[in-house]
């Protein structure tokens, strides 16, 4: 993990490089692939923030491999609308991607 000069840390995923923002006006995460950056609620303890982390992270990834649909009749913006299909050699990538980005995430609990 690096920082960007504005010291927010920065992860790179599927060859995309994410900057993570703590938003303290938010609760919870979210992602802009457009953006390539990550929301986190500022105000969780730092284990909240590395879960919301992996959520978005993972989710990035199927995002990136094609593997998030949404459902028919669907409203991308209601998460229950959203469907993720994909074959075991897709989780292997999942995986292997998921934990390349884990290793990058090793020192987050140093920023709040």
């Amino acid at each position: 993990m690096t920082t960007t000069s504005s010291n927010n840390p920065t992860i790179v995923i599927c060859g995309k490089t994410f900057k993570i923002i703590f938003d303290k006006k938010n609760f919870g995460g979210s992602f802009s692939i457009q953006r390539q950056e990550i929301r986190i609620g500022a105000y969780h303890k730092p284990e909240q923030a590395h879960d919301i982390l992996v959520h978005e992270v993972l989710e990035i990834i199927l995002v990136e491999l094609r593997c998030r649909f949404i459902y028919p009749c669907g409203n991308e913006t209601e998460n229950g609308d959203m469907r993720f299909m994909f074959t075991h050699d897709d989780f292997d990538k999942v995986a292997d991607e998921l934990a390349y980005v884990l290793r990058q995430t090793q020192n987050l609990r140093s920023y709040k």
